[in-house]
């Protein structure tokens, strides 16, 4: 699982940063999900989605750490990792 985050990282990285605005709150986040990816519920924490894969159950979305602390407590996320 580290090497696929390692990918995922490594291909995003400079995606995320062109999409996101200038100053705006939060950290950028992987967030993996169970099976299906539902994007309600990140944007139901205030998340912001800047990339949804096609073949994996992951978004990149900049977070507040009150969003990832309640997010880790959702059934349907497997993982939320910050990205470097």
């Amino acid at each position: 699982m580290t090497s696929l985050l390692l990918i995922l990282s490594l291909v995003t990285t400079s995606f995320a940063q062109e999409k996101s605005p200038p100053n705006s709150a939060g950290n950028t986040y992987f967030i993996a999900f169970k099976s299906k990816v539902n994007k309600n519920i990140i944007k139901n924490h205030g998340g912001e989605i800047n990339r949804q894969y096609k073949h994996f159950p992951v978004i990149v979305a900049k977070l507040s750490e009150k969003a990832v602390t309640e997010l880790t407590k959702n059934p349907n996320i497997a993982y939320i990792e910050k990205m470097p």
